[in-house]
């Protein structure tokens, strides 16, 4: 062993006590004892010179009270004039009256006087001697940080320990938190003689001046007393949830969501210190009584902070299967609050984004950049919550059918972090992310069993949402390679039916359904090598038939206003895309899904042949009927990312991006769809021409 250790100092890789290391280790350890010294003597030099400048101000005031009501303890120099003169007129006036008979007045304060007199002098000398201790302390804490020659590091942080442990034997900090409260009882007994004096003089002044100094001193009273109180009150609350997580496990016990009382002043810990030693012994007596009282810990008065950042270092239940620690409230409300003052900054943007992309992208995305809709229906990464900062949802969700993910509805909460709800969503949304993520034949129970939880305690009123379960997590289940998983998976069918049945009718404003149909057709769109369970069973293929369905029912593929026509176009094309594809994966007939009013919709989709094995868009018909006695058809070549481009109608001279050929037939009724050239051709009968693919060079479909 001792070759080994030799070995170890020596090897300049591996060697883990090298002289230089340790050296370096020392002067790093000893820089941080004095730094954390530094800033304790700091801040109490701090206090003690505010003291000083309160001290010496208030003195002269009340010296200059003192000055005037010290004289009425004596007698007035007037006063004995007055008597002595009053001696002579007497015996003037009456010569036979000796001058033994007139008695002198003995002179005798009153004891109103006598009252201000006690109060104010007092008030003073509190103040004065509030000032000297301060000086005194001043001397010391010098004397605490002057430096001494050591001969080591080692001895260096031993005298450092041994004045620290000094100061704290000596009762120099108690004494330096004993100096304020001096200072305050010198003011409250100030403000007791002004109010007293008034009180004999006139009721008007005496009744403003109390009332005054009434609230001031309330004020005090409560802010020395709220500090306990509020520790008080959470310690009963942490151990009410404490109590409710073992008495019954599957109960949602998140933490509660509280703040400190910021009131901390040497007074109020003074009270808390009493608080600290009684609740201990009252918890014992009750805890037979009322169970809950045997779970209350009071936390120590200089970790009351961190205490309450750490609460949610551990997962409440039933959420132990998320990862310790995901969800920080605390840290991730402080990313949130620096995310949004400084998110115009340049220089503390790009810092920002390296940090939130160590968080988990759909908690960052809902949490922090606020964008719940996109967390809820997509699948995104670390990427998007860098680009999200950046303004690229407003950008890339501004058209087409993915602005219906972007516009969905919010939840009810102002933020998700600052509601005990929110908090308990973050968590539902964590924990089904982390059953599908490592989802197993054993797990799914666990899955389905928290749905219906979280259906009894986050109704709609609640939440003020109707879609809840993300979207993305569903495809997952439905393209799993397990089959056992992916029929497991098609029991979220039903969620989604009782999510859609929530709406009563019409479109209404930040629709959830439109959105749904967004995600669901282009899940159906993009799952052609391995195709959806929703394709090929029977549940998944009557929800198809559902949303169709209500599609035409409450006319969702009817635009809401004006600027929403080409979005709605494009929505409601996809869903034909789907439908085709429903048909094809499934063997349905074709008259499976009922047709939407081409007229109504303004556009006509062609099936079999416009659909092949990749995802480009092919010929695209379009008739608007409100164009009156003119209407417009366009063969358009979609491009490779599946927008739809048009026109409003009547518009002749269009910039397409991908557009291969635009004809406007006049004072006719559209043609008939076709399939290949031999089979069909679209004549025109104004101009007597063909129009269909071949003839106008696109090519036969």
């Amino acid at each position: 062993m001792d070759e080994k250790f030799s070995q170890a100092i020596e090897d300049p890789v591996d060697g883990i006590n090298r002289t230089g290391n340790v050296a370096e280790a020392w002067e790093k350890l000893m820089k941080a004892v004095n730094d954390c010294d530094d800033e304790m003597v700091k801040n109490w030099k701090e206090d003690i010179d505010t003291l000083l400048v309160f001290a010496g101000l208030f003195s002269a005031v009340v010296s200059a009270f003192t000055v005037e009501s010290y004289r009425w303890l004596g007698e007035d120099p007037g006063d004995a004039t007055v008597v002595l003169l009053t001696q002579i007129s007497n015996q003037l006036s009456n010569s036979s009256t000796p001058l033994d008979d007139v008695s002198s007045s003995t002179f005798k304060a009153d004891d109103l006087s006598i009252r201000v007199n006690t109060f104010w002098f007092l008030s003073l000398i509190l103040s004065l001697s509030s000032g000297l201790f301060a000086l005194l302390s001043k001397q010391w804490l010098r004397e605490h940080r002057r430096i001494v020659p050591t001969s080591s590091s080692a001895e260096a942080l031993g005298l450092r320990y041994m004045r620290n442990k000094s100061l704290e034997i000596w009762g120099v900090p108690s004494l330096l938190a004993l100096l304020p409260i001096l200072l305050e009882v010198a003011l409250l007994l100030f403000f007791a003689g002004i109010i007293d004096l008034l009180r004999s003089l006139h009721h008007i002044p005496f009744i403003a001046v109390a009332t005054a100094a009434g609230v001031s001193a309330g004020m005090y009273l409560i802010t020395m007393i709220l500090p306990a109180l509020t520790v008080l009150f959470g310690a009963f609350i942490d151990a009410r949830v404490k109590r409710l997580s073992v008495s019954q496990p599957t109960h949602i016990t998140v933490p509660y969501l509280r703040f400190i009382c910021p009131y901390k002043s040497p007074q109020a810990w003074v009270l808390y210190s009493v608080m600290d030693k009684l609740v201990p012994l009252v918890s014992k007596l009750l805890a037979k009584c009322i169970k809950v009282f045997g779970y209350v810990q009071v936390p120590r008065w200089h970790d009351i902070d961190l205490q309450v950042v750490r609460r949610f270092d551990r997962n409440p239940t039933p959420f132990w299967t998320v990862s310790p620690g995901l969800i920080k409230v605390y840290e991730l409300a402080g990313l949130d609050w620096a995310t949004r003052t400084f998110q115009d900054s340049p220089a503390i943007i790009l810092p920002l984004q390296s940090i939130l992309g160590t968080i988990q992208p759909t908690i960052a995305m809902s949490a922090i950049v606020r964008l719940w809709p996109i967390s809820m229906w997509m699948d995104i990464s670390s990427a998007d919550v860098e680009n999200a900062l950046n303004g690229w949802s407003s950008a890339s969700f501004g058209h087409g059918s993915s602005c219906y993910i972007y516009r969905s509805r919010q939840p009810k909460f102002k933020t998700l972090l600052d509601s005990n709800l929110g908090i308990q969503l973050l968590y539902y949304q964590a924990y089904w992310r982390e059953q599908v993520y490592n989802i197993d034949l054993a797990g799914t129970s666990g899955l389905f069993t928290s749905l219906s939880r979280f259906q009894q305690a986050f109704p709609e009123k609640v939440t003020g949402l109707r879609f809840y379960f993300p979207f993305h997590l569903a495809e997952m289940l439905w393209t799993d390679d397990s089959d056992v998983i992916r029929r497991r998976g098609l029991e979220l069918v039903e969620v989604y039916m009782e999510s859609w049945k929530a709406y009563p009718g019409p479109e209404e404003p930040n629709d959830e359904r439109l959105a749904f149909i967004s995600v669901l057709a282009k899940h159906i769109n993009r799952s052609r090598e391995t195709p959806s369970e929703i394709l090929k069973k029977p549940t998944g293929q009557k929800l198809l038939h559902y949303i169709n369905a209500q599609i035409i029912l409450h006319v969702l593929y009817k635009p809401a206003n004006r600027r929403d026509h080409e979005n709605r176009r494009g929505l409601m094309v996809e869903w034909e895309q789907a439908k085709q594809r429903a048909k094809e994966v499934g063997n349905l007939p074709d008259d499976y899904f009922s047709p939407i009013d081409p007229s109504d919709i303004g556009a006509i989709v062609q099936s079999t042949a416009v659909y092949g094995s990749n995802l480009n868009w092919r010929d695209i018909h379009y008739r608007d009927l409100e164009a009156g006695t003119t209407t417009s058809l366009r063969l358009l070549e979609a491009s490779e990312d599946n927008r739809l481009l048009a026109t409003p109608p009547g518009q002749d001279d269009i910039e397409y991006q991908s557009v291969v050929k635009t004809t406007q037939i006049d004072n006719h009724n559209s043609p008939p769809m076709y399939t290949t050239h031999s089979d069909t051709h679209l004549n025109c009968p104004t101009c007597q021409g063909c129009h269909c693919p071949t003839c106008q060079g696109l090519g036969s479909r």
